[in-house]
Parts: C-alpha cells; sequence; structure tokens
C-alpha cells in the first residue's frame, strides 16, 4: 500500500500538471504566433492536434486500463504526456510544435479520464463526489497558476513560453516516478476476479485506516463482495441497450461543453488581442480570472455530496452560459474581469462534478473505456472550437464567439436533464 502522501500525489500531482498545460498552450498563442510568423488559423492547429490526441489517447488508455489495470495505465499516460510536453518546449517550428502537442494529448487524454475513473473506484459512495472534486481542486490550481506564470515570463523573454512547458513536462516526470507505487484498484481486481488481491488492497488499505484514526474496523468474512457480478462484463457490454444510450448521451454532452470550455480556455487570450488589447492586457486578463477555477473546485467539493449532481450540474451549466453571454455583448474590461471570473469559477465546479457524475452511470469492467469513450470523444468539440469561432469572430468581431460559447452552457443545461439521478448509489 502507498504511503498516503505518495498516493495522493499520483492521484492529484499528475492532474495538476494535466490541467496546467490545457491552459499553457491557450496563453502562449499569441506569443507563438508572432515568432513563428504563421496566421491565427494555423497556430490554432496546435491546440486542435493536442485534442485530436486526447481523443485517441484517453480511449487507447482506458482499454488498457480496462484490461491491464489502473495503475499501469496512469504510469502509461504520465510518461507519454511528460515527453510531448517536453518535445513541445523544444518547438523549432508550428509543424513540430502541432506534432508533439499531439503527442502530450495521448497522454493527457489517457491521465484525466484513467484519474476519474481511479477516484471514483476508490471511494465510498457518499463521499464519491467529494474526494473526486479535491482531486480537481489540485488540478484547477494548475489552471490557476499558468496564467499568472505567462504573464511574468513570456512577455519578458522570447522564450518565456517554452519555460511554461519546461516546468510542465517537468512536473509531469516527477509524478510519474512517485506514481510507481500507486495501489491497483479493488474493485478492478474483484471484477476480474482476483480476489486475492484485491483482499490484500483492501487490507492494506483498513491497516492504514486503524492506524491513522485509531478505530478498529469491523471485520468481514463474506468472502464475495454483494455487489461483485456474476457474470463477467466483456467489452459486448457497451452495446447493451442501456450503456449505449448513456455512452451516446455522455459523450454529446461532453462534446457540446467542450466547444465552450476549451474557446474559453484556449482561444479568449487571442479574442482579447484581435479585439484591440495588447498581449500584456490578455494575459492580466487570465491572471486575474485564473484563480476563479480554484474557487470554483473549491466550491464542488462542499456542494457535490450535499446535492444531486445532475440538478447541480445544469444550475451551473446556466451560469457559465450567462456569464458569456455578458462578457460578448458589453467586452468591456471590468465586464471580462468580472464575469470572466464567474466562467472561470463555473468550469471548476463544474467539469468536477462532472467527471464524478460520468464514472458514476458506467459498470467497473467496462468503467475507464466508457469514461474515455464519453470524455475523450467529446474534447473533439474543443478540437473543432477554433474552426468554428474564428470564423465567427470574422463575421461578428468578438460578441459573435462568445454567444456561441453561451450556448454550448444551454445545450449542456439540455443534455444533462436527460441523465439519471445518481447521489449515493453504489457502483457496480
Amino acid at each position: 500500500m502507498a504511503v498516503p502522501w505518495v498516493a495522493a500525489m499520483g492521484r492529484r500531482g499528475r492532474y495538476f500538471f494535466s490541467f496546467y498545460d490545457a491552459v499553457a498552450i491557450g496563453v502562449t498563442l499569441p506569443t507563438i504566433k508572432e515568432q513563428f510568423g504563421v496566421s491565427t488559423n494555423a497556430v490554432s492547429w496546435a491546440v486542435t492536434s493536442g485534442l485530436i490526441g486526447y481523443a485517441f489517447g484517453a480511449i487507447a488508455g482506458s482499454l488498457y486500463g480496462d484490461r491491464y489495470g489502473r495503475r499501469r495505465a496512469l504510469l502509461a499516460s504520465s510518461l507519454a504526456f511528460s515527453t510531448g510536453t517536453l518535445l513541445s518546449a523544444a518547438s523549432p517550428d508550428l509543424t513540430w510544435l502541432i506534432v508533439s502537442r499531439f503527442i502530450a494529448g495521448l497522454g493527457l487524454g489517457a491521465e484525466i479520464a484513467g484519474v476519474a475513473t481511479y477516484i471514483a473506484e476508490i471511494s465510498p459512495a457518499p463521499l464519491r463526489g467529494r474526494y473526486s472534486a479535491r482531486a480537481t481542486v489540485l488540478a484547477f490550481a494548475g489552471f490557476s497558476v499558468v496564467p499568472v506564470m505567462a504573464r511574468l515570463l513570456v512577455p519578458e523573454t522570447s522564450y518565456g513560453w517554452r519555460l511554461l512547458f519546461l516546468i510542465g513536462a517537468a512536473g509531469g516526470l516527477v509524478v510519474c516516478y512517485v506514481r510507481r507505487r500507486l495501489p491497483e484498484s479493488a474493485r478492478w481486481l474483484l471484477a476480474h476476479h482476483r480476489l486475492e488481491a484485491a483482499r490484500a488492497e483492501v487490507s492494506a488499505a483498513e491497516s492504514e485506516a486503524r492506524r491513522r484514526t485509531g478505530i478498529p474496523l469491523p471485520n468481514v468474512t463474506t468472502s464475495r463482495p454483494e455487489w461483485l457480478p456474476e457474470q463477467h462484463f466483456t467489452m459486448a457490454s457497451i452495446t447493451k441497450r442501456h450503456l449505449r444510450r448513456r455512452l451516446t448521451l455522455f459523450t454529446t454532452m461532453w462534446f457540446v461543453y467542450y466547444i465552450g470550455n476549451y474557446s474559453w480556455l484556449t482561444l479568449a487570450p487571442t479574442l482579447f488581442v484581435e479585439r484591440g488589447f495588447s498581449v500584456e492586457s490578455s494575459l492580466e486578463f487570465s491572471a486575474i480570472t485564473g484563480p476563479g477555477f480554484l474557487v470554483g473546485a473549491v466550491i464542488a467539493v462542499a456542494l457535490s455530496d450535499r446535492f444531486e449532481r445532475r440538478t447541480l450540474s445544469i444550475i451551473i451549466a446556466a451560469i457559465w452560459s450567462c456569464s458569456l453571454g455578458l462578457i460578448g455583448y458589453i467586452g468591456s474590461p471590468g465586464v471580462i474581469l468580472g464575469f470572466g471570473f464567474v466562467a472561470s469559477v463555473t468550469v471548476g465546479c463544474l467539469v468536477s462534478i462532472l467527471y464524478a457524475y460520468t464514472a458514476e452511470q458506467f459498470p467497473t469492467v467496462v468503467r475507464a473505456t466508457c469514461v474515455a469513450v464519453s470524455d475523450g470523444l467529446g474534447h473533439t468539440g474543443g478540437a473543432v472550437a477554433p474552426l468554428i469561432l474564428l470564423p465567427v469572430n470574422s463575421a461578428l468581431l468578438f460578441s459573435g464567439p462568445f454567444y456561441v460559447m453561451a450556448a454550448t452552457g444551454l445545450g449542456t443545461a439540455i443534455l444533462l436533464s436527460c441523465g439519471r439521478k445518481t447521489k449515493h448509489t453504489t457502483l457496480h
């Protein structure tokens, strides 16, 4: 059993650098565009390629995780991500950057879906939402830190944007090292009928709980957990009607949401510059609104298990929609800062809750694959976002792209209303 700080670093530390990277490419795009002498449309492929890699990585990593274990899949994802980010820092031209972002995306996709699945499986039902949200608090700290670091580094030196990627790669390698001692998911072991190995993991966890709390745990003598299915699931399980419908619903929901989400995360700095603000002002907008991500994640910790996650998500998506719509309609610096902060809060809160909510929809032996397919294919929404928003920006300067982002919030709320309630349900 991993010691507590190792387990926490392995589960959550990698999340920090994964989310760190997602913002780093966005805040550096205006500078990369200038240094490489390319158009906005051309440089946006650095975002698109990463998100396409995300989709492939999420699906491939989850298939690997469902077959060979959560721990091994998380190790592989860390290594792929760190390699791609290191190559990004060394990019001599746009083509190199696009390819390296694809490699980083492979690891990023496998990572985020894998961590969401892992935390869902090791958490008790009454605390599942809270534990998932706690993990994403550190993740959204990455969102909050990057704009501040970018404001300090990017305008000051020609290689400042490279330093941002280098820091992310170094952090990823550290987490990859400590993750070697991460325990395997007992639910995954049971689903693959490795009962003795699962007992060993649970026993180690109970021993740690007794050591830290001093409270003796009840002695459970049943040889077979009640939730363990009598029939082993196969990948054919995904084709069953109820799972197919859930998978389609959540893939569509993530696709719609990520169009707006990644537009805000990666394209907003460029939209601000094209609005007439300087690069420095654009980075300041991001630095001031960035802490909202962390605030939202902290709010999710407090709310996720107190209210039904579906209802809560619908309300937050509606607030996101209103915030982006007001930015597009007014567009003044004060409104950008105020409602931009609110929009960032909703991102930190909604993503935290939706990861837990999505993982709750599927059975254990195909959970990683279903989460990864829905989240991974959903990320193609982020990949096509530049192809949608940049032409809209040309036709309706500034306001148009933000109206599109607002529309994705409404679409997300409508799709979530079709989901099922999951609060305090037991995973199977």
